[in-house]
């Protein structure tokens, strides 16, 4: 019975989502996400274009490593990385497009914490999937 128990611990511990707050403000949306150590991952896709800005912010600790996937529909997006920490990024083209990807790990610091923000605009319009993986 114990051994039970603890297995459907184990189970609940693993089924967490992260935590996301999205607010809309004179053109820019803004989506903050916290995964509290959850490894399930986060995916939108998205639209933007002309003057509108989509910000993502990763509540972050310091040490983790997030895997970021960006694919824009069409050619017309542009995104930055930005945070407290290192990051590798990787573009590949392929039959459905341009994909990139990036690792950013966030820099060890006294703090304790710090954010990552992907900020994604185009112009004039796109259309794209955005994919956060804790590692």
């Amino acid at each position: 019975m114990r051994l039970l128990l603890l297995a459907f611990f184990i189970f609940l511990a693993g089924c967490c989502e992260p935590a996301v707050e999205t607010k809309n403000e004179l053109s820019q949306t803004i989506t903050t996400i916290n995964f509290n150590g959850c490894k399930q991952g986060y995916e939108i896709d998205g639209a933007v274009g002309g003057e509108h800005t989509d910000l993502y912010v990763i509540q972050a600790n310091t040490g983790e490593k997030y895997q970021i996937t960006v694919r824009p529909a069409e050619n017309n997006l542009q995104f930055y990385i930005s945070g407290d920490g290192t990051s590798s990024m990787d573009t590949k083209t392929d039959a459905e497009g341009t994909i990139s990807n990036c690792e950013f790990t966030v820099k060890e610091g006294t703090s304790g914490s710090s954010v990552v923000e992907i900020s994604i605009n185009a112009h004039p319009f796109d259309n794209y999937a955005l994919s956060i993986q804790l590692q």
